[in-house]
C-alpha cells in the first residue's frame, strides 16, 4: 500500500494531499469489525477472536496500526502539500474543519449553500439512513446484514467509542501502545 501511494506522490508532486487520521484505539475497533462482521473472506479463526484478542495480534492488531501510521508520518509529514487532519475535528466542528479543507484546496470562499447542503449530505445520520436504505451502489458501502447495526460500513462514528468494545485491561493495553505513536499526530494519553 505504501508503495501505491509513493507512486500516486512521485506522479502528483504538487498535488494537496489531504491526510485523515483517526485515533488508532477506534481505527482498531473499526477494523474489528470490518473483519468479524462485513468481510466475508476473514478466516474463521480470525472471526472468533474477541476484540482484546485481536487487538494484540501481530498483523491486524493496534501496533501494527501504529507503525503503520508512523510510517506514514515519515513519509508525509515533512512535506508542504500534505495537511493533516483528524477525524475527530471534522466530528467536533464539520463546517469549521472543512471549510479550512476547502481553503487548503484553494477553495477560499464557497457557496453557503452548496457547503450547507454537503454538510447536510454527509451527516452521519443521513449516511446511516441512506445506507440502510440500500442507497448506495458501491457493495463496500452496504451493509452485509441489515439486522446487525455492527454490519455497516457507517456504522457509529463516535469518537471514543473503542471503549463500548475494550475492557479495562484492553483499554490499558491500547493506551501504553499510543505511547510507540509519533506524537505530532495529537493522539497521546
Amino acid at each position: 500500500m505504501v508503495h501505491h501511494v509513493d507512486a500516486i506522490v512521485a506522479h502528483y508532486p504538487s498535488a494537496r494531499i489531504l491526510w485523515l487520521v483517526r485515533d488508532p484505539r477506534d481505527a482498531f475497533v473499526s477494523l474489528y469489525m470490518q473483519l468479524v462482521h462485513r468481510t466475508e473472506e476473514t478466516p474463521q479463526r480470525l472471526k472468533e477472536k474477541t476484540a482484546g484478542d485481536l487487538l494484540r495480534d501481530r498483523r491486524y492488531g493496534i501496533m501494527s496500526i501504529i507503525k503503520t501510521m508512523n510510517h506514514w508520518f515519515a513519509e508525509f509529514g515533512r512535506r508542504q502539500n500534505v495537511t493533516l487532519i483528524q477525524y475527530e475535528s471534522l466530528r467536533a466542528a464539520p463546517e469549521e474543519n472543512f471549510r479550512a479543507l476547502l481553503a487548503t484546496l484553494g477553495e477560499t470562499h464557497p457557496d453557503p449553500g452548496a457547503l450547507r447542503y454537503a454538510l447536510e449530505f454527509s451527516d452521519f445520520a443521513n449516511m446511516q439512513r441512506l445506507e440502510a436504505a440500500g442507497v448506495f451502489d458501491s457493495k463496500i458501502l452496504r451493509s452485509r446484514d441489515v439486522r446487525n447495526p455492527e454490519s455497516f460500513k457507517v456504522r457509529r462514528g463516535k469518537v471514543g467509542g473503542y471503549r463500548d468494545y475494550l475492557s479495562l485491561e484492553d483499554q490499558v493495553f491500547a493506551a501504553d501502545a499510543l505511547k510507540h505513536l509519533d506524537t505530532r499526530f495529537g493522539y497521546t494519553v
